[in-house]
């Protein structure tokens, strides 16, 4: 192969993204889903170097989003399932073939809910594995009224950072963070230590991202520029 002949030309999403007036992110997905063709070949890479005047776009109208690169945050239930309802009624359908990925950092089983994140964004797997800035997490436990101070003793005698968020007439709720978003290894010694049954979890936040405002079961895509 010609190395120089082979790095000529514009990188094909930078001419659709001209020819189209539109972001990088949406060229890419006009070429992703079958409607650039060069030299009347179809093309889906949108990497491929061509030469401008060699460019055509099939479709009529603008596809709807492709997902070359993704970042999904949901609020998922327990027993943990892929959320199937959306909120932003604009935000594309995920594909099928999306549920085989896990999520970034599973919840563990038992009764605990929350946010989970599924991407394949090398920037955003690659900001979660940073561990010169981790990102932290919150929690909210929740237990019988009864045992709300004990469990808050023991949560401060593990060093972990905690204060009790709500205190009710047959339950409390404690407000713990954690230096990462991975299931705390406390919580195998906080489901020992309480009757079955007894209590729930909920992960609220990782990073700079909440819950709010998904309901639970729904997900939603993060938007350019949004960060943890």
């Amino acid at each position: 192969m010609n190395t120089a002949s082979s790095e000529a030309g514009i990188r094909l999403s930078k001419v659709v993204a001209a020819l189209q007036h539109c972001s990088r992110s949406q060229a890419e997905a006009w070429i992703t889903s079958g409607s650039v063709q060069v030299d009347g070949e179809v093309v889906t890479d949108p990497a491929r170097r061509v030469q401008a005047d060699s460019v055509c776009i099939q479709a009529r109208q603008r596809p709807s989003p492709v997902l070359a690169r993704w970042t999904v945050l949901a609020n998922v239930p327990a027993p943990h399932s892929w959320p199937t309802v959306q909120n932003d009624s604009d935000a594309p359908v995920l594909p099928p073939t999306l549920r085989k990925y896990a999520p970034l950092f599973p919840l563990p089983e038992g009764p605990v809910s929350g946010l989970e994140v599924w991407s394949n964004d090398p920037i955003v797997l690659q900001r979660f594995t940073d561990r010169q800035r981790p990102l932290e997490a919150e929690w909210m436990l929740s237990v019988p009224i009864t045992a709300l101070d004990s469990t808050l003793t023991k949560l401060q005698n593990w060093q972990v950072r905690c204060s009790i968020s709500q205190r009710q007439t047959e339950r409390g709720s404690l407000r713990i963070i954690t230096p990462s978003p991975e299931a705390p290894g406390w919580l195998t010694a906080i489901a020992a230590s309480l009757p079955n049954g007894t209590w729930q979890l909920r992960r609220q936040r990782i990073g700079q991202k909440s819950l709010h405002p998904l309901t639970t079961g729904s997900w939603r895509l993060m938007k350019f520029g949004e960060k943890f």
